[in-house]
């Protein structure tokens, strides 16, 4: 009886398989296409605008330093002397310095707007005048900062004492313009 069952089984499966088949007898290569695109088309292509490659590494008139923070400072504006400039991030740079047998190092960073009129300090601040278009001093403790504010942004100095750092910030505010 199972015999006839599974008998019965097959030859309906097997004449379910030649229907679909077709009347060749032989199974279909066809796929089904994709729809045929819509006139106009429902999506425009989408260009991709880049800016041409700057060859030459100029950076924008009135960039702040010309877009270098080392040269924000040279060495006759140091008290002592300068031993070497490293940037020590996209922001900032690094003035290696020898004053009086110590070596110490002065910091040059951008800085942003808020930073100038804001800043993050539990300190007195001091008004600087005379050094850019305005300038604040912060004591850091074992150093202090001067924030410059001048046309083109603004920039601080940190030093190892108050009037190093005051002159360094008046100094480099005159380089600030590129």
């Amino acid at each position: 009886m199972q015999r006839r069952i599974v008998t019965s089984v097959c030859a309906a499966l097997l004449g379910v398989l030649s229907a679909c088949a077709g009347s060749s007898g032989s199974p279909s290569t066809q796929t089904l296409g994709l729809p045929a695109p819509t006139d106009p088309p429902t999506l425009q292509p989408v260009e991709n605008v880049t800016l041409p490659p700057d060859p030459d590494g100029t950076v924008p008139p009135g960039t702040l330093f010309n877009g270098d923070l080392c040269t924000a400072l040279v060495g006759a504006d140091f008290a002592g002397t300068l031993l070497d400039t490293q940037a020590l991030s996209l922001d900032s740079c690094g003035y290696s310095v020898h004053t009086n047998g110590v070596d110490h190092t002065v910091v040059v960073q951008a800085q942003m707007q808020a930073d100038f009129e804001r800043p993050v300090t539990s300190q007195k601040v001091d008004d600087i005048t005379g050094v850019g278009l305005g300038a604040i001093g912060l004591d850091q403790g074992s150093q202090y900062e001067v924030i410059v504010h001048v046309a083109n942004g603004y920039f601080s100095v940190t030093a190892f004492d108050r009037s190093e750092a005051r002159s360094l910030a008046a100094a480099a505010a005159r380089q600030a313009a590129g």
